[in-house]
């Protein structure tokens, strides 16, 4: 069950257990067959890899999800929000 899988990576990312939790985001993002839910698995990896210090990667995935996203919408301007953050960052 996906939403069994969602809580583990939540609470796994709330302990501090960034790799594992990263695991299973993008192992979510893969399986998930709603493209909202998916963009959601996707962004929850990314944050992972924020974690982890590893930018690059993160950006690279944000800038992947953007592509796919309605320009007018709220998730377009939050995931380049996060895209800009992780540039005035590095």
């Amino acid at each position: 069950d996906h939403r069994v899988a969602e809580q583990i990576a939540l609470w796994m990312a709330q302990d501090g257990r960034w790799t594992e939790a990263l695991n299973r985001f993008q192992k979510l993002s893969e399986i998930e067959d709603d493209p909202e839910k998916q963009v959601g698995y996707q962004i929850s990896a990314a944050n992972m890899l924020i974690q982890l210090k590893r930018e690059t990667e993160a950006r690279t995935i944000l800038e992947k999800v953007l592509s796919g996203l309605d320009p007018e919408s709220w998730r377009f301007r939050d995931v380049r929000a996060r895209i800009e953050t992780l540039y005035r960052s590095a």
